[in-house]
């Protein structure tokens, strides 16, 4: 059966039926945080590395119809398998999908213009490591560039509990952090942050998407 599934925010429609593991992928904060990352994409030039880029849904709703060099890169290879059926069904093939260790990347400081880490920073089980990916993909990020990645709410209580309640029983660790505790890594590392949208209702959003820029040097 063909399946598919349909953003009207962005009107971005797409094929997902090679999707395996759909509650990790097509849930509803997924979805929106990876469809508004692609519509930041849609319009820039250089070269994007998605980090942790799972089956490249984010490239595939990129589309084709872009100047964009895509590199994505995952430990999984199985998802990568996934992700070049992905693409193809989506016509928007041509990403360079790479086996690796996000927390070893595989990529000289400044290589890129575009860095995007989303949906990753919630399953990382300490601040230390979520802050040390981030400074890991700053690096990575050439001066004027954008890194985009996305955090869970750490003000939103219903998240909050129901994150808490998911860690007592599965060791799968679900995280929340503070939008002003990652502003002020940004800050400490030379970005600003020039955007920080709620997803969901602005007075208590369940996530940010978040677009910092590196201060030309």
């Amino acid at each position: 059966m063909f399946n598919s599934t349909f953003d009207i925010r962005h009107s971005t429609f797409l094929n997902v039926s090679r999707v395996a593991r759909r509650g990790a992928f097509l849930g509803g904060i997924t979805s929106e945080v990876r469809s508004r990352a692609a519509a930041l994409l849609r319009q820039a030039t250089g070269t994007a590395i998605d980090v942790g880029c799972g089956n490249a849904l984010l490239f595939a709703e990129v589309g084709s119809g872009t100047a964009l060099r895509r590199v994505g890169l995952d430990g999984d290879l199985a998802l990568l398998r996934e992700a070049r059926g992905v693409l193809a069904d989506n016509g928007a093939s041509g990403a360079r999908l790479v086996r690796g260790d996000a927390f070893r990347l595989p990529f000289r400081a400044g290589a890129a213009d575009e860095v995007l880490l989303l949906n990753t920073l919630v399953n990382l089980p300490s601040n230390d490591l979520s802050e040390g990916l981030l400074r890991a993909l700053m690096e990575v990020c050439r001066p004027g560039g954008r890194l985009i990645f996305d955090i869970r709410n750490g003000w939103n209580p219903i998240l909050r509990m129901r994150y808490a309640l998911h860690n007592l029983s599965t060791d799968f660790t679900t995280r929340t952090h503070r939008l002003a505790r990652i502003r002020r890594l940004c800050a400490a590392n030379g970005f600003e942050v020039v955007r920080a949208e709620p997803v969901g209702p602005r007075w208590m959003a369940w996530a940010y998407l978040i677009e910092a820029v590196k201060r030309e040097t």
